[in-house]
């Protein structure tokens, strides 16, 4: 993986990810990536911040794993049906 710039665009491949974009921007809002260098792995974690009663405070949708040899990515959490 290039970086922090390569994890992130893998991450937002996602299927998930993609939907959550789509979610935010008709409310008019868009998604934070925050990116960890986990030594075999970046951690990009996805967010939203949050506005409310004159503060805001960030929701994470997800933390995601990417192995920076072979690319494969990897939630932390799975999706409840």
């Amino acid at each position: 993986v290039a970086g922090r710039r390569g994890a992130i665009a893998l991450v937002k491949k996602q299927k998930e990810v993609v939907g959550f974009e789509r979610q935010l921007a008709n409310a008019g809002k868009k998604a934070t990536y925050r990116v960890g260098d986990g030594d075999d792995d970046w951690l990009v974690q996805v967010y939203e911040i949050v506005v409310q009663d004159g503060g805001s405070h960030t929701a994470t949708f997800n933390w995601y794993r990417v192995n920076k040899e072979t690319r494969k990515v990897t939630k932390e959490f799975e999706e409840k049906e």
